[in-house]
C-alpha cells in the first residue's frame, strides 16, 4: 500500500512540474552534445537570464520555468553569442524545441503562441532580409554618386517597407487573439524606424490590446501597451493643433530630395515658406507647380521659400517630374507613400494640401490654391 502511495505520490509530483504555474521546455542542440544554453526572460523593457540548461551527449537539455496560465511570458534559448530561438509559454505548457546552434532549422510543439511567434518571425526576416540588401546596393550607389540608381533603389526600398507593413497589418486584423501580435507591434525596420512608429498606428495598437486584454488581463506586455497607446495618443493630439493656423510651430520634417540629401524643414527658419504636398502622377498638381513658378519668380527675391513634399511610392517617376519641370524650390520624397510620417504630421487628409508660414514659423492660411489668394496672402506677409 506504502508502495502504491509513493508512486501515486512522484506521479502527482511530475504533473506539477508543468501544472499552472510552470512550462517545461525540452531542447535537442543539433551539435549541442555537452553544451550549454542560456534561458532568458523578457521583462518588457529588459532581457534576463533565469536558468543555464545542461545538454546531455545527445544535445539533449530540460529546464521548468515560472510562468502563469492566461499570462504569457516571452522566453529566450541562446547558445554563445546566438539567440536560437524565441518561445511564448504560459503555464502548463510542454514545450519541444529543436534547432541547430545557429538558430537554424528551428522546429517546436506544444505552444500554440509559439507557433504563431514562428511564422511572424519568418514575415520580419524576410522582409529585413530585403531591406538589408536593398540598403547595401543604395551604400554603393551612393558612394559611386550615381543619382539615377539612388533614386531607384530608395524607391524599391520604399516599396519594400510598404509591402512589409501590409504583411504585418494583414496578419494583427487576420489573427487579432493571436500573442505574437506585440511582438510584432514592436519591430524595427532600423535602430531609429519602428515598423508601427506613426502616430496614426496607435489604431492597431489599441485593436491588439482590445484583443487581447480579455484573454490576457494580467500580462504585464499586454498592460504596457496602455502607456504606448497613450504616447501615440498624445502625438495624433498635438498633431490636430496643426489644423489650426497660427498655434503651434511647425513639426520637423527631414526627407530626401531628387539627389538623395536629406533637408530638414527647420532650415528655412526665419523665412516665409510655402509647405505643399502633392503627387507627381496628378496633371492638375503638375498645373498648380507652374503657378507656384510664378509665385516663387516673384517672392523668392523678398525670403519666400517652398518646401514640397511628394507623397507617391514612385520616387523614380517623381524625380522626373521635378526635373521635367525645372521645379527650383526644395522637392522631397520619400518613397512611402502612405506611410510616411510627413503628411501624417501636417495632419493631410486630401492631396493636395497647402500650408503658408510666415518668418515666425507660424500658419498665416492653408488649403488655398487659387494663384491670386496666394498672392494676396505673401504680399501681406511680405
Amino acid at each position: 500500500m506504502k508502495k502504491i502511495f509513493l508512486i501515486a505520490l512522484a506521479a502527482l509530483a511530475i504533473a506539477s512540474c508543468t501544472g499552472g504555474n510552470k512550462a517545461k521546455i525540452v531542447l535537442n542542440l543539433q551539435d549541442g552534445a555537452g553544451k550549454q544554453v542560456l534561458v532568458s526572460i523578457l521583462k518588457t523593457d529588459e532581457v534576463s537570464v533565469v536558468d543555464t540548461m545542461e545538454l546531455n551527449g545527445n544535445g539533449v537539455g530540460k529546464c521548468i520555468v515560472p510562468v502563469t496560465e492566461k499570462n504569457p511570458q516571452f522566453y529566450y534559448l541562446s547558445y554563445g553569442r546566438n539567440l536560437i530561438a524565441q518561445l511564448i509559454l504560459e503555464g502548463g505548457d510542454k514545450v519541444k524545441v529543436s534547432v541547430d546552434t545557429l538558430g537554424r532549422n528551428l522546429e517546436v510543439s506544444g505552444s500554440e503562441n509559439t507557433s504563431s511567434l514562428i511564422e511572424v518571425n519568418a514575415m520580419v526576416d524576410q522582409a529585413n532580409r530585403t531591406l538589408d540588401s536593398l540598403a547595401a546596393i543604395l551604400q554603393t550607389a551612393r558612394e559611386q554618386e550615381n543619382n539615377e540608381q539612388v533614386a531607384d533603389v530608395a524607391h524599391k526600398m520604399g516599396q519594400a517597407f510598404i509591402t512589409y507593413k501590409r504583411q504585418a497589418v494583414k496578419y494583427i486584423i487576420n489573427n487579432p487573439y493571436s500573442f505574437a501580435n506585440v511582438n510584432l507591434l514592436y519591430q524595427r525596420v532600423a535602430p531609429t524606424l519602428p515598423l508601427f512608429g506613426d502616430a496614426n498606428d496607435v489604431a492597431y495598437y489599441q485593436r491588439v490590446y482590445d484583443s487581447l486584454s480579455v484573454g490576457y488581463p494580467n500580462s504585464k506586455y499586454v498592460a504596457r501597451l496602455v502607456d504606448d497607446i497613450k504616447g501615440l495618443s498624445d502625438v495624433l493630439a498635438l498633431n490636430s493643433h496643426v489644423g489650426a493656423a497660427g498655434e503651434i510651430s511647425y513639426p520637423e520634417l527631414e526627407m530626401p530630395d531628387v539627389n538623395g540629401e536629406m533637408v530638414k524643414l527647420s532650415s528655412l527658419a526665419g523665412k516665409p515658406f510655402i509647405l505643399y504636398f502633392w503627387t507627381a502622377q496628378d496633371a492638375g498638381h503638375k498645373m498648380l507647380n507652374h503657378d507656384l513658378m510664378e509665385i516663387y519668380s516673384q517672392y523668392h527675391s523678398k525670403g519666400l521659400e517652398i518646401y514640397q513634399v511628394c507623397v507617391d511610392a514612385d520616387k523614380t517617376n517623381w524625380a522626373t517630374t521635378v526635373k521635367a519641370q525645372k521645379l527650383p524650390w526644395i522637392n522631397v520624397c520619400d518613397g512611402l507613400a502612405e506611410y510616411s510620417q510627413a503628411p501624417a504630421l501636417y495632419n493631410v487628409t486630401s492631396i493636395p494640401t497647402i500650408y503658408i508660414f510666415d518668418a515666425q514659423g507660424n500658419i498665416v492660411d492653408k488649403q488655398i490654391f487659387e494663384k491670386s489668394r496666394i498672392l494676396s496672402v505673401l504680399s501681406r506677409i511680405l
